[in-house]
């Protein structure tokens, strides 16, 4: 099966986080994020 998903409106705080949300071909909601920080209150403490 062959199918196109496309997001609507891909949201932003600047230098903070970026996301859309969307739903797949069965319409399971799903959201989509990239972090755009690296400020250990955002992305917690990775060693």
């Amino acid at each position: 099966m062959k199918g196109d998903i496309r997001a609507p409106e891909v949201k932003t705080v600047p230098n903070v986080i970026s996301w859309f949300d969307i739903s797949d071909p069965e319409g399971k909601a799903m959201r989509w994020l990239q972090v755009l920080t690296t400020d250990k209150k955002v992305v917690g403490d990775r060693a």
